[in-house]
Parts: C-alpha cells; sequence; structure tokens
C-alpha cells in the first residue's frame, strides 16, 4: 500500500503484514522508514535518521551501520547494556558486486546477531521480492534492471539514460539511484553528506566547542574545495577521467568528524526543568502521560512529531486543554532558557513545541 506521495506505507506477506512510519522531511533528501510494525504494542524495527540511516533498534537490540564510500552498509556493530559481549563489536559483514548482489553475509557466533534491511547503498532490500525498494521503481540487483519502466522524460543528450530500464546508466560504480528516477555520480553524494555534516556540527558545536569547532573549521575548506570540483565533473566540465575522488573522499571523513561530534554530543535535557515543582502543586505533572505524547528522548519525539503532521499520533486518555498550556508554558520557557545560556535550542524542545501545538488544535476542534 503507497500514501498520496508514493511511498510505501504497508505491505503484506502470507500472514504478516509490516506497516511503515514514513518520514519525507529528513536530512537525507528522500522518504524514509522511522518505524516498522508487524502488530503489538511496540515496534518491530526503530530507525535513526541522519544523512543516512545511521542506526536501527529490532528488538532492543540498537545496531549502527558501517557503510563505505558507496553508501552501502558493510558492517553491523552492536550497542548493548554493559557487561553484553557483542557490545562494540562487529555481528555482521556484507560484501556486494557492483550491481548490488550480495556475495558474502558473515554473522560471528555471538550471542545476539544484529541483521538489517539497509544494504546496497544504503536502501532497502524486499526480503520477499530480492528486490531494492528504490521508492519509485524496485531494483533487481540479479539482472542490474528495474523492474519497471522510467516515467521519466527521455535525454535525448545522453543516450545511456535512453534504456528505461536500466539502472545508474549502466555505470553503479560511480552512480548511485536512491529514488528511482534519477541517477547521479558518488562525488555529488559526498558534497550532500558533507553539507549536512558541517549542518549537524554546527548544531552540537556550543556543547562540544573545541572539537566541534575545529570540525566546522575544517569541514568549511573541505566544502568550499570539493563542492566546485564535483558540480564541475558532474556537468561534464571537467573531464571524467580526471580523479576527484582524494579530495572528494578527504572531504567526506572530515564530514564524518563533524557528523560524529554532532550524534555524541546530548541534545536533549529534562522537559520540565526547575518547573516541575510549579507543574506538580497544579496538578498537571503526569509523567505517563507525558511520555507518551512526547516520547523520552528526540528520536521518539521526531516520530511522534511525524505523526501529529498525519493526524496519527492518538491522544492519551487524561490530556486536556489546560495540561496542553501547561507543558507549552513549560516548552517556552525552557526553550528561553537554552538561547540564553547555550545559544542554541536541542531540536527535541522544539518537536515538543510543534506536537503541542498539533495536539492543540485536535483538541480544539481547529
Amino acid at each position: 500500500m503507497y500514501n498520496n506521495d508514493g511511498d510505501r506505507v504497508s505491505e503484506t506477506v502470507g500472514a504478516t503484514t509490516t506497516t511503515y512510519l514514513v518520514d519525507a522531511n529528513n536530512p537525507s533528501g528522500y522518504s524514509e522508514v522511522l518505524e516498522a510494525w508487524q502488530g503489538g504494542t511496540t515496534p518491530a524495527v526503530t530507525y535513526t535518521i541522519g544523512a543516512a540511516v545511521i542506526a536501527q533498534n529490532a528488538g532492543g537490540v540498537v545496531s549502527y551501520l558501517m557503510p563505505d564510500g558507496h553508501g552501502s552498509t558493510r558492517q553491523l556493530t552492536e550497542s548493548g547494556p554493559t557487561g553484553d559481549t557483542n557490545n562494540g563489536h562487529a555481528t555482521a559483514r556484507y560484501d556486494f558486486d557492483a550491481f548490488g548482489n550480495q556475495l558474502t553475509l558473515t554473522n560471528p557466533a555471538y550471542t545476539n546477531t544484529a541483521n538489517t534491511v539497509i544494504l546496497y547503498t544504503g536502501q532497502q532490500l524486499d526480503s520477499s521480492l530480492k528486490d531494492y525498494y528504490l521508492r519509485a521503481r524496485y531494483y533487481d540487483p540479479l539482472i542490474g534492471r528495474f523492474s519497471s519502466f522510467d516515467a521519466f522524460v527521455s535525454d535525448h543528450t545522453n543516450p545511456l539514460r535512453e534504456q528505461k530500464y536500466s539502472y545508474a546508466a549502466d555505470n553503479p560504480i560511480n552512480r548511485i539511484d536512491p529514488s528511482g528516477n534519477d541517477d547521479f555520480g558518488i562525488g555529488a553524494l559526498l558534497t550532500n553528506i558533507g553539507a549536512y555534516g558541517l549542518f549537524y556540527t554546527y548544531r552540537a558545536a556550543p556543547t562540544v566547542y573545541a572539537f566541534s569547532v575545529a570540525a566546522f573549521q575544517i569541514g568549511v575548506i573541505g566544502f568550499v574545495a570539493t563542492l566546485p570540483a564535483a558540480i564541475l565533473q558532474e556537468n561534464g566540465i571537467i573531464p571524467t577521467d580526471v580523479d576527484v575522488r582524494p579530495l572528494n573522499q578527504a572531504f567526506a571523513i572530515l564530514a564524518t568528524l563533524g557528523f560524529s561530534a554532532a550524534v555524541l554530543t546530548p541534545t536533549d535535557r529534562p522537559f520540565f526543568n526547575t518547573s516541575v515543582d510549579t507543574l506538580k502543586q497544579r496538578g498537571l505533572l503526569d509523567v505517563n502521560l507525558f511520555s507518551a505524547v512526547f516520547g523520552s528522548e528526540e528520536q521518539a519525539a521526531y516520530n511522534n512529531l511525524v505523526r501529529a503532521n498525519q493526524g496519527t499520533l492518538p491522544i492519551p486518555a487524561g490530556l486536556t486543554l489546560e495540561k496542553l498550556a501547561a507543558y507549552r508554558e513549560v516548552a517556552l520557557r525552557n526553550i528561553a532558557t537554552y538561547l540564553n545560556v547555550n545559544g542554541v535550542v536541542p531540536m527535541v524542545q522544539m518537536y515538543r513545541l510543534a506536537i503541542i501545538q498539533k495536539l492543540v488544535e485536535k483538541l480544539s476542534g481547529q
């Protein structure tokens, strides 16, 4: 089943139906799955999204995806509780040929083995079809072709794109096609990753000042040096036989450092801060109700905001306009405090403020 934007939101294989919470507004530039549900009260898998899929939580097992320069997942590393023998170790390793056929899959003999469907070029493998879901179309790596016709208008200046079923202009080593509609070169991909790396580094800078500012400044130099080369080569101004990959790769490393600084920086703080006592006195503090509405951390809050925007976030029993007004008052006070102290507001605070507004509109019948 697909939504109005053409994103897959559910699929049924045999007696099992999987429902997807899809976020079309994220730094990757493409719709991504935030949660996959197969019944029950908790999602089967949740994903953390940055410039690509960063990590997944499957059944309580958190795994980080380790990509190569092509964006393909080459390793999974597990982040488990203290004492977990898998903690920090690689639990799966993957190899692919140029068109995405899986060559080997090595799962070390650990107690908890993590697997993923985010594989070739960082895209979702449909395990029942054995094809990759590339949004507009499905791609079959076995034959190196899409399974359906390209709906885009022909580009008569490029004969390689006249073939309506070919993948990445038959050049999968240097090009990718995450949308299923338009392929592009790896140089452009690395430039995009670098730009988002700078964004996340900037967001983290006030907290981890020394490292983040240094990464930010070096990243800017890399950005200025790489962007013109990548754009010129993409547009045919620089011949394709000129190797700009070392420059791109160096910038990707710098961007990764900046991105890592942002990911490792705590961005959440207790939502109520010093206002907890005030809410308790007014009888408006309900921790369980708060967690159900806003989530316990940034990713959960963002997922609930996506649901609120789609109109699918349920209103918990006991939630009133009076409580939402109190939550909004506290949220605004916290935001003002962050601006005065740190000069930057954690995104989770903005997510929660937006959720409050959506729920106010829903409860008041607007």
